[in-house]
Order: structure tokens, then sequence, then C-alpha cells
């Protein structure tokens, strides 16, 4: 299939001499000029009648020249922010789904370089380059497969084109559901390591979660209550920085490691101190005159003690927390992972403020056990995804 490059004409209506122009001719078998007639330029607060008819008549002489190169502008009425996906509508240009859009900034004198080479790569498609006002940058916007994705962040590292420059964003298709599929199943570790940047930080939001998280687990367990266990796992966002740091340990990127494990470590502390708080308020108050006299028993099996079943719910769990951390089901299969930390931060709490240090540090094993088996398995698991995706990658690349 020929390839297709959209020139936005702009303030610079000449054919000769037109670097955008003959850069698009140079790379592409089919060039589509456009010029943009917004009407908030026509009809609104400056419109004015002397300059729009200069401005037709210079579309006519832009017109004329085109054609005798066998060639047409496609003038139509759209926004500047509409112009370029206005353009990318026209006839010819097959409809696609994709996962991701990119945006890259790049100087005039590079354009040609890197716009052929993104073009060239399987996986990128409706590449579009506009220069800026001042002529000196042009903008390359364009859409990536997901499974793309690594190789096109590799191409522009390789071209040392600056962080600040390039970028790639998901974009979830709703409409129209024709046009190619894209597997939900294709893995992208840039994706997985911008993802696990964003969630290692201990941020207030988090350890606010991990405190409610806290308190309602320690109702929980002096109750005996599995509804607010459960709903404590529900609340508590612990899948994130186990997976953070899954991610960490796989790339070899230590700090990301380091970072997301004492951000665990500082929420669940955050949720055993409040947890034994609240047991202490309750026990002091006597809201719960009672207390005392219960056995924290029931829920507390998860976390009295380690068994076989211990390690083999917490490795499940970091298996599905891992492979959820990718998707929209995060959220709730984080209550997964969190069966193996919330209730056990809270039964240390609450076995403190009890008066029951055995069971506090026996509580305390649980959780330590717990999360290294959350993160040998979470590691396991995305280290055979990551090897079993380049892998692929290579099949295909030999095909």
């Amino acid at each position: 299939m020929p390839s297709t490059a959209i020139v936005w004409l702009r303030r610079d209506l000449r054919v000769h001499d037109h670097p955008p122009l003959v850069s698009a001719l140079a790379a592409h078998e089919r060039v589509v000029p456009v010029f943009v007639l917004d009407p908030v330029l026509l009809r609104g607060r400056f419109a004015s009648g002397p300059r729009t008819a200069f401005r037709l008549e210079c579309l006519r002489e832009l017109d004329d020249a085109l054609r005798a190169r066998a060639a047409t502008a496609e003038s139509r009425p759209a926004t500047f922010a509409e112009a370029p996906l206005t353009a990318a509508r026209s006839p010819g240009l097959l409809p696609a789904a994709v996962m991701l859009l990119l945006r890259l900034s790049v100087p005039s004198d590079r354009a040609f370089e890197l716009t052929r080479m993104l073009d060239r790569m399987p996986g990128v498609h409706r590449l579009v380059a506009t220069p800026a006002l001042d002529q000196a940058v042009v903008v390359v916007t364009g859409e990536v497969d997901s499974a793309a994705t690594d190789s096109v962040v590799d191409a522009m590292h390789a071209a040392e084109v600056p962080p600040a420059n390039f970028m790639l964003g998901r974009l979830d298709v709703v409409a129209p559901s024709g046009g190619r599929k894209v597997a939900q199943e294709e893995f992208s570790w840039y994706e997985v390591l911008g993802e696990a940047r964003r969630t290692s930080y201990p941020f207030a939001r988090y350890f606010t979660l991990m405190a409610v998280a806290g308190a309602i687990a320690s109702v929980g367990v002096m109750e005996n209550n599995g509804i607010l266990i459960v709903g404590a796992m529900a609340v508590s966002p612990d899948l994130l920085p186990v997976c953070a740091m899954c991610v960490g340990l796989v790339g070899r990127r230590w700090r990301l490691a380091w970072r997301s494990f004492t951000t665990l470590a500082l929420g669940l502390l955050f949720a055993a101190v409040v947890a034994g708080l609240f047991t202490a308020l309750l026990d002091v108050t006597d809201l719960e005159p009672q207390l005392r006299a219960q056995p924290i028993g029931g829920i507390g099996t998860l976390v009295s003690g380690v068994d076989q079943f211990t390690v083999l719910i917490a490795l499940a769990a970091g298996i599905a927390g891992m492979l959820s951390f990718q998707t929209r089901a995060s959220a709730a299969v984080g209550v997964a992972i969190s069966v193996t930390t919330i209730p056990a931060s809270a039964f240390v709490g609450v076995a403190i403020a009890l008066g029951i240090p055995n069971q506090a540090w026996s509580a305390l094993a649980v959780l330590g056990i717990n999360v290294a088996a959350l993160a040998l398995s979470g590691t396991a698991t995305l280290l055979v995804e990551r090897r079993a995706h380049a892998a692929l990658q290579r099949r295909h690349a030999h095909r």
C-alpha cells in the first residue's frame, strides 16, 4: 500500500522552495496538501471582507500551481485544532483502531530523516508532519500499535531524540467497531515501566487509603467479620507498589524497586499503626466492652501461622496482580494482593494494642513471607512475559 503524507499549508502557500512539501514528496508516494478555512477567522470577531478575498485569491493561485503539477489542494472548513484529524479522514486513508498516539517535535532539518525512519517501522501508521509557526520545528503525529511501542521508543533513544521531545499516549477506541483489530494481550515494556514509575511514590492519597483500610480491617479482625476484612482489602492500594517493585527488579532499576518497596513498607506500617490506635481508642472509651474477652482467631487464622497454603495463596496473588497491573482489572484483582497484606498488618496493630505481642510477631512473620512471595511470583511473571514478547518479536522480524 502506498504511503501517504498530509502537508498542512498555513501561512506559506508557495509550491517551490517549500521544505515540508519537498520532504513529503521525497518520502511518500501520495501527498495531500491541506489548507484549513477556519470559521473563526472567516466569520468571527476579526472577520474582514478584503482579507478573506485576498486569502481566497491566494488559494486559487495555489490550486492552479498544484494543478499544473498534476495535483490539487484540499480546502475545507475546520478549526485549527481539528485540522490534522479532519485531513486524516480523507478518502484513501484506512480507518484503524490502534493503541497509542505519537507526538514528536524535531528540528526541521531532521524531520525528513526521523519521519522516514518511523514510516518504515512496522506498527506505525498515519504519520502527519506539521511545521510550527516559526518553521524551525516540525511536529510529527501518528498512531502506534501497542506491540510496536518498545521499538518506537528504542528508535527515538537511538536517534538521540530528547525524551521531552516525544510522547506516547494511550488511545481507547470506542467507535467505529470496524477496522483492524488490536490484540488485548499485546505487551509493552515501556507502558508497564511508566505505570510503575507513576505508582511507586508514597502520595498522600496512598497513605489515606491505607489508613482507611487499616481502620476497617481492625474492626473486622476484632469482630471476626469477613465482610469488613474484604472491604478493607478492596480499599487498600498496596497492589500498586508491589507491582512497581516487581517492574524495578525485572528491569534492574534498583532505585525504582527500592522506592516501591519503601512505599509498600511505609503503607503497611501506617495501616498497622492506625489499626492499633483505633483498637486502643475503642478499648479506652469502652465502645467495645467485650474487646479483651474476644479471641482474635477466626480471621486471624489467615495470619496466625505459616503453612503451605499461606505461600501458595501469596504466589497466586502475585501472578494475578502482575497480570492485572497492565489492564483495567487492577482495582478488582488488588483484593487478591491485599488478602495477603492488609489482614496481617491490621492484626499486628490489634495484637499490640491488646497486649498480645506473641501473636503480633507471628502476624509480622506471615506478612514478611507474603510480601516476599508476592515479589517472587510477580517478578517471575513479568520476566516470563517480557521474554516471551521479545521472542515473538524476533520471530516476526525473521519472517
